[in-house]
């Protein structure tokens, strides 16, 4: 018999999951204790989440602050608020309403909902936490590393 997590279960294996490279994390470089006290202290949950985004683990403690302050981008209630959001805060929406209009009132394909996320996953870093999903842009963190 197979088993599949519940979707509950899913979440509570990727807390888990974070709140360990979250340990690891902190107890490889001192600084960065110092800067998520400081960090939650003035942004609250959203720069815990910062932590995580796989970019922000080869930041300088030091810098640190100034990183999340360009990267962070706003929190949404849930995973599909969140992509909601990203889909118009980006004009994606309008242009696709555009077109439909465009169209003359022809049924026009819906989003491929995978493809999405793939696309906004090469810009934003989608953190689910406690209050919601914290969103991050990765250019900030890109230009930062640039050769």
């Amino acid at each position: 018999m197979t088993q599949q997590l519940s979707a509950e279960d899913s979440r509570y294996d990727r807390a888990l999951t974070a709140a360990t490279q979250a340990i690891v994390m902190l107890a490889k470089e001192p600084g960065r204790f110092k800067a998520l006290t400081t960090g939650l202290e003035q942004y609250g949950e959203s720069f815990a989440a910062f932590l995580l985004a796989p970019e922000a683990k080869e930041v300088f403690a030091g810098d640190l602050h100034d990183m999340y302050r360009r990267s962070y981008f706003f929190t949404g209630t849930s995973l599909k608020d969140a992509t909601e959001q990203l889909i118009e805060r980006s004009g994606w929406r309008q242009t696709l309403e555009a077109l439909q209009r465009g169209a003359g009132g022809a049924a026009f394909p819906r989003w491929d909902e995978p493809r999405l996320r793939e696309v906004l996953a090469e810009g934003y870093e989608l953190i689910p936490a406690i209050t919601g999903v914290h969103v991050f842009d990765r250019r900030p963190l890109a230009v930062e590393y640039e050769d």
